[in-house]
């Protein structure tokens, strides 16, 4: 069974000269605070991703403030810009504190 911030990172194939399609998928709760428990009907807390940043070869290429709106295990798909290749980090924080980051190399074209 996935773990709160198990993340999957999918690079599509780098052409030259064209942008590269990233997506993924980080396993979290995405609570809004105004669920029930069905057993107790005690509330359930909210927890939720607050922002998520993606760095490319340590700039920043995409970056969002998230709420409660976005569903359970959220999917995020967006492009690079063209380049040589390199390294990308996807960081995710929570209204908790908690922090996760996954990484993926992404081939030239």
């Amino acid at each position: 069974m996935a773990e709160t911030g198990d993340t999957r990172i999918h690079i599509g194939e780098a052409e030259p000269g064209e942008p590269v399609w990233v997506q993924s998928l980080i396993m979290h709760p995405m609570e809004t605070g105004l669920r029930e428990d069905p057993k107790t009907g005690e509330p359930i807390p909210a927890h939720y991703i607050q922002k998520v940043k993606a760095d490319y070869n340590g700039e920043r290429v995409f970056e969002a403030d998230w709420s409660t709106a976005v569903s359970k295990n959220p999917y995020l798909g967006f492009y690079l810009p063209p380049g040589e290749g390199g390294t990308l980090e996807i960081t995710w924080e929570d209204n908790q504190g908690q922090v996760f980051s996954a990484r993926a190399e992404v081939g030239s074209g």
